[in-house]
């Protein structure tokens, strides 16, 4: 893959997220975030309030372009669907548990992580006959999810 040369790795969130981070809000628990910035800031600007925070590594975009990268990682390397399809399923065991724990959850991730979230073809993706048939989430679209 191509980049321009001023692409950056873990790109911020840009004014237009910030003003739509500004929109959302709610009282939870429990907020699970991705690591990239973005997703951080996205919380950081929200109105979300929340009892406890934590990143979870799992929760990260699938790695596709130069901004899914932290630096130092090669991006040059794009995450395959399939193995992404497995670490959002051990993604989904993890949110089971806190789930178990806490009555309201918020997950503050990436389009990615909400399409395969909400597939139902799991064994489709992994075996290489679809791209996953979960819901496209809007920017700052939140949504309950039954897990």
């Amino acid at each position: 893959m191509n980049f321009p040369k001023d692409t950056v790795y873990d790109v911020p969130l840009s004014a237009k997220g910030h003003e739509q981070a500004s929109k959302i809000q709610g009282h939870f628990d429990l907020a699970l975030c991705s690591p990239l910035m973005r997703a951080r800031q996205t919380l950081e600007s929200s109105k979300i309030t929340y009892g406890k925070m934590e990143i979870l590594p799992e929760a990260r975009e699938r790695k596709t372009f130069k901004g899914d990268f932290f630096e130092g990682e090669n991006f040059q390397e794009v995450e395959p669907l399939p193995q992404f399809v497995l670490r959002v399923k051990k993604l989904t065991d993890i949110l089971k548990r806190h789930c178990e724990k806490h009555e309201r959850v918020v997950l503050v991730c990436h389009w990615w992580i909400g399409k395969i979230l909400t597939s139902t073809d799991h064994e489709e993706i992994i075996n290489g006959r679809s791209e996953g048939n979960g819901i496209i989430l809007k920017n700052c679209e939140m949504i309950s999810l039954e897990l």
